[in-house]
């Protein structure tokens, strides 16, 4: 037995006028049910899944160049969600005034997983070159990120994730100044603060992180499990 509904009561209960109204598809139990105007009059047609599946598989899409470092994108809720990975490299890193002085550190960093959904971005470190689902996540090497690996931007403005902005978002996180807030936990040398640990990798001559020294998360999750808790 087909649903019941009234079409044209339907069609009048949207905001914008009917010029402007191409279509609409309601969704029952195993069919969907669509909605248009041709000739001046409304049409009502019951369609089954399969026929709307075949009609959006017309409709293109396209990402556009991925930027490099992409490694995983989707949607959910009306957000878009990205994942980026970072080799291990050199970075600038500022700290403002620490103890009456300019504190400016030139240090290597390990290699980072990067996510952002919505306006919200997480940060963790790898021990790995190269990204692996099966890898084993740690705490990022850095202040101003808590302890579930979500970033604490401060004042500095937040773009919603998208494939097009994790570059910049990335690149405003690194320029931005950081401060002592949620620097405890992050270094195994240096518990009560990962600055510690910073100032004394960048006094050496070595161009790697020492990855002996960074934190597990609280349970040993993989780059795969966690994403998964947050998208």
């Amino acid at each position: 037995m087909l649903p019941d509904f009234d079409p044209e009561s339907i069609a009048h209960s949207f905001p914008f006028q009917a010029k402007d109204w191409l279509c609409s598809v309601h969704i029952f139990e195993g069919q969907f049910a669509v909605t248009y105007q041709e000739d001046k009059r409304t049409i009502r047609k019951f369609i089954s899944p399969l026929s709307v599946r075949q009609a959006l598989e017309k409709i293109p899409i396209d990402t556009g160049f991925i930027p490099p470092g992409i490694v995983r994108w989707g949607m959910f809720n009306g957000d878009q969600w990205a994942v980026k990975f970072i080799p291990p490299q050199k970075y600038t890193l500022n700290f403002g005034l620490v103890e009456g002085k300019e504190l400016s550190l030139s240090v290597p960093l390990p290699a980072f997983v990067f996510l952002g959904k919505g306006t919200t971005y997480y940060l963790w470190a790898v021990k790995e070159k190269t990204v692996l689902p099966t890898a084993i996540v740690f705490h990022a090497p850095l202040p101003n990120i808590y302890d579930n690996g979500a970033i604490c931007f401060g004042n500095v403005s937040v773009l919603r994730a998208s494939l097009q902005v994790m570059d910049e978002v990335w690149s405003r996180f690194l320029g931005s100044v950081f401060n002592q807030d949620f620097s405890t936990n992050k270094s195994k040398k240096y518990p009560d603060n990962v600055i510690e640990q910073l100032k004394m990798v960048a006094g050496k001559t070595t161009k790697k992180y020492p990855n002996n020294d960074l934190v597990p998360m609280a349970k040993s999750l993989t780059v795969a499990q966690i994403i998964e808790q947050f998208v």
